[in-house]
C-alpha cells in the first residue's frame, strides 16, 4: 500500500495544476469548489488506487498478466487468461497514457496489445478467442461477441493513445469480421455466439440472439474506431446500433431496455437489468455524438432519462446502492461494482442533460457507498461484490470479469464531465 501512495503523491506533482483539487480560499464554498473537490476525489482514486492496483498485482512476469488474482493479492498462476480482461486492460491503460502521458502507463498499454495480438487473435479463421491457457496457447477458440467487440474498442484506444499502426490494422480487420460473420444483413443485428469457424452453435440457435449487454459493447467498440477511422461501413453500423436502443430496444411502456430478443426481434425472457440499462442509456448518446447526428442524439438523450428514472425508482436502494437486476424470483442479491459505476455516470450525465441537482445529489450518493464498502483502503483496489450488508464476499480481484474498466472509465468520465 505504501507504493500506492508513493505513487499518488509523485502523480500529483506530474499533474497540470488545473487537473489538482484546489481548497476554497475562505468564506462559503462555491458550487464549482464542491465540483472541483469531488472531481478531485475521482482522479485521486484513478492514479492512486486502482491503476496502481492493477500494475503491481495483474502483470505476469511469465508473459501478459494473470487471469486471476485472489483478494488478498495472491495471484493464481495457472487459471486461464480471457479475452475479456487482456482487452480491458488495454483500454483501460491506453486511455490512461492518452490522459497523462506517463511512460508507466504506455508500458502496460504495450504489453496488453502486443500480448492480444500475438496469442488471442485466431491466424486461421480470424477473430479472437475467449480465452488461452496460463502459457498464452489457445484454451477456448469460440467467437463470442462480447471478445470481438471489447477487443476492436481497445485496439482503437491503443492506437488513439500510441499511434501505433497495427493495433488499428488489427482492429479494422476484427470490424470485418464482425460484420462478415456476426451482423445479420437480412433481419439486422448482431448475434452473440460461435464456434472458432463462425459457425452457429446449436445453443445459439433459440431465443436470446440478440442481447443488449452484447450490443453495449458493439456500441463501445464502433464508437471508438469511428473516432479514429471514419469509414462509412463503422458509420452504418453505429447508425444501426443507436436506432437499436432507440427504438428496438426500448420499451416505452416500462420505460426499460429489452434486454433478450430472438432472431425476429420478439423480446424473451422478462427480466430488467438496471446496470446494463444505464450503461446502455448514455452510452448510445455518445454513438450518437461520434455520428454527429443531432436527431439521433435527441432521442437517444431522452430514452436516456427515461431509463435511468425507471432504474433509480426501482433498483435504488435505501443504502444508496444500485442493485443489478430484477426478474421474476425477485432482486439479485447482494451488489457488485460495476452497476455502481454505470449509475454515477448515468445520473451525471441526466445531470448535465437536465440540470436538475437530484441527479448529481443521486451520483454523489452512489460514490459515497462505492468509497464506503468497494474501495479496499489495505489492501488496495475494489472489492468485486459485496453482501446486502456491504461487507465483501472475498471473490477474486481480478478475473476474467473483473477488471479495470467500469471503475476506470467511471473515473475518466467524472474527470471530464466535472471539468466542463
Amino acid at each position: 500500500m505504501r507504493r500506492f501512495i508513493l505513487f499518488a503523491l509523485l502523480l500529483s506533482l506530474l499533474l497540470p495544476a488545473g487537473m489538482r483539487a484546489q481548497a476554497p480560499q475562505g468564506g462559503r464554498e462555491r458550487p464549482d469548489m464542491r465540483l472541483r473537490a469531488l472531481r478531485a476525489e475521482f482522479e485521486n482514486e484513478l492514479t492512486g488506487n486502482i491503476l496502481p492496483f492493477w500494475i503491481e498485482y495483474a502483470v505476469d512476469p511469465s508473459g501478459g498478466f494473470y487471469g486471476a488474482v485472489e483478494a488478498d493479492g495472491t495471484p493464481v498462476r495457472r487459471e486461464p487468461k480471457g479475452s475479456v480482461l487482456n482487452a480491458r486492460i488495454l483500454w483501460s491503460f491506453s486511455v490512461a497514457y492518452r490522459r497523462y502521458g506517463l511512460g508507466g502507463y504506455k508500458k502496460v498499454a504495450d504489453r496488453a496489445a502486443d500480448y492480444i495480438l500475438r496469442h488471442f487473435i485466431d491466424p486461421r479463421y480470424g477473430g479472437v478467442y475467449w480465452s488461452v491457457d496460463a502459457d498464452g496457447a489457445m484454451l477456448d477458440g469460440s467467437k463470442h461477441t462480447d471478445a470481438q467487440t471489447y477487443t476492436i474498442y481497445a485496439l482503437a484506444e491503443h492506437y488513439a493513445a500510441t499511434g501505433n499502426a497495427e493495433s488499428l490494422e488489427a482492429a479494422k480487420t476484427l470490424f470485418h469480421d464482425l460484420q462478415a460473420h456476426v451482423h445479420d444483413a437480412e433481419k439486422g443485428g448482431w448475434t452473440d455466439l460461435f464456434a472458432r469457424d463462425w459457425s452457429l452453435p446449436a445453443e445459439n440457435r433459440g431465443a436470446g440472439r440478440r442481447t443488449a449487454n452484447t450490443y453495449i459493447h458493439i456500441v463501445e467498440a464502433c464508437t471508438s474506431l469511428y473516432r479514429v477511422w471514419p469509414d462509412a461501413e463503422v458509420r452504418a453500423a453505429l447508425e444501426e446500433l443507436v436506432d437499436t436502443f432507440n427504438n428496438r430496444f426500448y420499451d416505452p411502456e416500462t420505460r426499460h431496455y429489452v434486454n433478450y430478443c430472438d432472431a425476429d426481434w420478439k423480446p424473451v425472457a422478462a427480466s430488467q437489468g438496471f446496470g446494463l440499462d444505464i450503461e446502455a442509456s448514455w452510452l448510445a448518446g455518445e454513438g450518437a455524438k461520434a455520428l454527429g447526428d443531432a436527431a439521433r442524439l435527441a432521442r437517444a438523450n431522452e430514452v436516456s432519462l427515461a431509463v435511468l428514472g425507471s432504474a433509480l425508482a426501482e433498483g435504488l436502494t435505501a443504502d444508496g446502492a444500485m442493485k443489478t437486476s430484477h426478474s421474476a424470483r425477485g432482486f439479485s442479491s447482494g451488489y457488485e461494482w460495476w452497476p455502481q459505476c454505470e449509475a454515477i455516470i448515468g445520473c451525471t450525465n441526466a445531470w448535465q442533460l437536465t440540470g436538475e441537482e437530484k441527479y448529481l445529489d443521486a451520483a454523489r450518493g452512489l460514490w459515497e457507498y462505492v468509497k464506503a464498502h468497494f474501495v479496499d483502503p489495505a489492501a488496495g483496489g475494489w472489492f468485486k461484490t459485496v453482501r446486502d450488508d456491504g461487507t465483501p464476499t472475498g471473490a477474486p480481484k481480478i478475473s476474467q470479469w473483473n477488471c479495470p474498466y467500469h471503475n476506470t472509465r467511471l473515473c475518466y468520465e467524472m474527470i471530464t464531465r466535472l471539468t466542463r
